[in-house]
């Protein structure tokens, strides 16, 4: 099986990660982890109900065992700092009943960006993993995303995907004239906003099937052809916070030729 690449816009929603679904959260090459951050806590679909590493054995290996089958399409790694850690490689897989079988491996940016790997297969299993493919420092994981992807009809609008990352700071200046620069929490705050000119009105009803605290994934335009981590922007990670849209002709909700929407989307980030 190999990764998946999109020719428009898309997005990763559907988590199926859960207290409800996940039945158990299993590693191996980790032999402790720090107090009140157990594996257990990636049953949750939360970036910061963390998992944190205080020693690690072997290639780390994180397993999830769902009460019932599944077939996602995109595994998501949502706040971490596996780069950082020393680990370049992540591997998706899961179990047929006999063997582990590899859906296909990325390489690492030089970076700790949020991760959003599909692939090209529809496949059913309750046991799913992903492995670092070697042993290194240790680490920490906020959330792990198995879910859907959706590929859009119509591609973005020139111009209209745009995301922005501030750093928490503040600059105090003395009556001497000298900065003095305080930094918050060592926090990733983010934004993004996108922007259809035309949009399908499926494009347009999509949004008003996501709960309003779901998580989702964005790959923008740029990274549509990106079977591994894309430069550039970052895969974006968050929860739609505003949906404004104008329809517009020719069509209407029932005839061949159906309306258009010109219709934007903000999001803010999960991470």
């Amino acid at each position: 099986m190999t990764l998946e690449t999109f020719s428009k816009i898309a997005i990763a929603y559907s988590n199926r990660v859960s207290p409800a679904n996940v039945t158990a959260v299993t590693t191996s090459g980790i032999s402790a982890f720090l107090g009140g951050f157990p594996a257990s806590n990636l049953e949750y679909p939360d970036p910061w109900t963390m998992m944190k590493t205080a020693s690690i054995s072997g290639e780390p290996i994180i397993q999830h065992t769902f009460a019932f089958s599944i077939t996602p399409r995109v595994l998501g790694l949502i706040n971490h700092n596996l780069f950082v850690a020393g680990y370049t490689t992540v591997q998706v897989e899961y179990f047929n009943g006999t063997i582990w079988v590899n859906l296909g491996t990325v390489t690492l940016p030089s970076t700790d960006q949020d991760l959003l790997i599909p692939w090209t297969e529809n496949v059913s299993a309750t046991q799913w993993r992903w492995r670092l493919g070697s042993a290194q420092g240790n680490f920490f994981m906020g959330s792990v995303f198995y879910g859907i992807r959706r590929t859009f009809d119509v591609q973005a609008a020139s111009r209209g995907v745009t995301q922005s990352r501030r750093t928490p700071l503040v600059i105090e200046q003395s009556a001497g004239g000298a900065r003095h620069v305080s930094f918050g929490a060592d926090r990733r705050t983010s934004d993004m906003q996108l922007t259809w000119n035309g949009g399908s009105i499926d494009d347009r009803s999509f949004f008003e099937q996501i709960n309003h605290d779901e998580l989702i994934g964005i790959v923008s335009p740029e990274h549509g052809d990106a079977a591994q981590v894309p430069s550039g922007s970052p895969i974006f990670w968050g929860y739609v916070e505003s949906v404004d849209d104008s329809p517009r002709g020719p069509g209407m909700h029932l005839t061949a030729q159906k309306a258009t929407y010109d219709f934007t989307v903000s999001l803010r980030g999960a991470a």
